[in-house]
C-alpha cells in the first residue's frame, strides 16, 4: 500500500496514469489529486489531472489544472498544447494558437504539435500557414495518416486537387482501416470527375463505418451523378435517419439540410412531386439560402401548377445567386405563363441575362443538376 508521504509523490503520478490507461477516471482524479497534495509545486500531477478532466469532459476544472502547470513549468510544451487541444475543442482558436505557438517554440521537434498548430491555421483560415506546417509535421514523422489528411484538405482549400489526392492516397496506404482516408480519396476523386473511383472510396469508408452521415451523404451525391437513382434515395434516407438521433447543433443542422436536399433532388428526378416538395421544404427549413433548393423547389411548384409558388422560390434562388442561368430561363418561362402587368419586359430581362451567361438561345439541360 502506497504511505501518505512526501516522497511517494511520483508513485501516486504512476498509480493515476495506470488508472487513467484502464478509464478508471474518477480512481485517476482521486489519486493525481493526492499527489498534489503531497507536492504542490510540481506541474505534472496538474497536467496529468487536467488530461483526465478534458475526458471527463470538464474543460473548466480541466483549464484550471493546465493554467497552474502553466505557472509552475513555463517551458512545457506539453502543457501548451494540451491546453491549446481544449481551447481548439471550444473553438477558442485564437487562444489555442497562441498556445500551440508557445508550444513550437518549446519543443520545436514534435510533429505532434506542428500537425495541430497547423490545424488551428487551417480553421482560421490561413491556409498557406497551415500547409506550412503539416508538411513540417510530416518532415519530422512521415507515418501518420492523420497528418497526410490534414494536409490534403488544406490542399483542397488551396485548389490543389492533384496533390490533395496523392496526400489521400498516401494515407490510405498507411492506414488502410482509416475510413475517413477512404472517404477523403473518395471526394478528392468526385472532384476530378472520377465518379467509378469515388464511389469505390466512399464504399469502403462506410464498409469501415457504416454509420457515420457524411458518408452516406456523399456516396448518394455520386450515386445521383452515375444515374443510380435508387440507391442514391436510400443513401440519402439513411443519412436523415441517423442525423434526425443527434443533437442539433449548427453542424447537424447544415448535414440535415444537405440530406433533404438530396432526397428531394432523386424524388424530383423521378417524378415524386409531392415527396420532393416535401423534402426540399424541409432543406430550406435547415437551410433558407441555399439556392438550388430554392430553385429546385421552383421547379416542383411549377410542376404541380403553382406559378406564385414557383416564381417566389426562382426568384429567391436568384437573389441568392444572380447568376443562376437555371433559374433565370425558369423564372422567364414562368413569368411567361402568368402574363401580369410588367412581366413580358421580366422576362425578357431573365432571357437577356441567361444568354449573357451561356451563350445559348435554347433551353438548359433537364433538371440533373446536383
Amino acid at each position: 500500500m502506497i504511505q501518505l508521504d512526501p516522497g511517494a509523490q511520483a508513485a501516486y503520478v504512476l498509480l493515476g496514469a495506470c488508472y487513467q490507461k484502464q478509464s478508471a477516471y474518477p480512481e485517476a482524479i482521486e489519486t493525481f489529486t493526492r499527489a498534489i497534495q503531497l507536492a504542490p509545486l510540481e506541474p505534472t500531477p496538474y497536467l496529468e489531472r487536467g488530461k483526465v478532466l478534458v475526458l471527463l469532459n470538464e474543460p473548466t476544472r480541466a483549464q484550471k489544472d493546465f493554467d497552474r502547470a502553466a505557472e509552475l513549468n513555463p517551458d512545457s510544451a506539453e502543457v501548451y498544447l494540451r491546453r491549446g487541444k481544449l481551447h481548439l475543442q471550444q473553438n477558442a482558436l485564437e487562444m489555442a494558437l497562441a498556445d500551440l505557438e508557445k508550444a513550437a517554440s518549446c519543443n520545436p521537434h514534435d510533429s505532434i504539435i506542428w500537425a495541430t498548430l497547423a490545424s488551428i491555421q487551417r480553421a482560421l483560415g490561413n491556409y498557406a500557414a497551415a500547409l506550412e506546417n503539416f508538411t513540417r509535421a510530416i518532415s519530422l514523422n512521415a507515418s501518420s495518416a492523420q497528418t497526410y489528411l490534414g494536409r490534403s484538405e488544406v490542399r483542397e482549400l488551396l485548389h490543389q486537387t492533384d496533390a490533395a489526392y496523392e496526400d489521400a492516397n498516401y494515407a490510405v496506404y498507411l492506414d488502410p482501416t482509416c475510413s475517413d482516408a477512404y472517404y477523403r480519396r473518395g471526394i478528392l476523386a468526385y472532384c476530378q470527375n472520377n465518379l467509378a473511383r469515388a464511389h469505390s472510396d466512399l464504399d469502403q469508408a462506410l464498409t469501415l463505418d457504416p454509420r457515420e452521415p457524411r458518408y452516406l451523404h456523399d456516396r448518394g451525391v455520386v450515386r445521383y451523378h452515375l444515374h443510380y437513382f435508387d440507391a442514391a434515395y436510400l443513401d440519402f434516407d439513411y443519412a436523415i435517419e441517423l442525423l434526425e438521433q443527434l443533437p442539433q447543433t449548427e453542424v447537424t443542422v447544415h448535414h440535415l439540410a444537405a440530406a433533404y436536399y438530396g432526397r428531394g433532388s432523386v424524388a424530383l428526378v423521378q417524378q415524386n412531386y409531392q415527396a420532393a416538395q416535401q423534402d426540399l421544404q424541409l432543406s430550406l427549413a435547415y437551410n433558407p439560402r441555399d439556392a438550388s433548393a430554392h430553385f429546385k423547389l421552383g421547379l416542383t411548384y411549377n410542376i404541380l401548377g403553382d406559378l406564385k409558388g414557383a416564381l417566389s422560390n426562382f426568384t429567391q434562388a436568384l437573389a441568392l445567386n444572380p447568376d443562376d442561368a437555371d433559374a433565370l430561363y425558369a423564372r422567364h418561362q414562368a413569368l411567361l405563363r402568368r402574363q401580369h402587368f410588367g412581366d413580358e419586359e421580366r422576362a425578357r430581362q431573365d432571357l437577356h441575362r441567361y444568354r449573357q451567361l451561356t451563350g445559348s438561345f435554347g433551353p438548359p439541360s433537364p433538371p440533373l443538376r446536383y
